[in-house]
């Protein structure tokens, strides 16, 4: 499954730069992860995720703000 996964990336990563994408949306020589798409694909994931564990109260304050309470 790994594989197949990698290959897909590898193959459309391959077209974009066939077409000439320029490097900041493919990342260059970085790959994905140094690329506009990967930064707004991890940014998005980590609001999410931020969001939810704020909502369901998950999120504790810092212990060196609680010892005066």
């Amino acid at each position: 499954m790994r594989g197949v996964l990698f290959r897909l990336v590898q193959e459309s990563l391959g077209s974009w730069i066939a077409l000439g994408a320029p490097e900041w949306i493919t990342g260059g020589a970085f790959g994905l992860e140094g690329s506009a798409i990967g930064l707004i694909v991890v940014l998005g994931v980590t609001g999410t995720l931020l969001f939810l564990a704020r909502r369901s109260g998950q999120i504790v304050t810092p212990f060196w703000t609680r010892i005066g309470r």
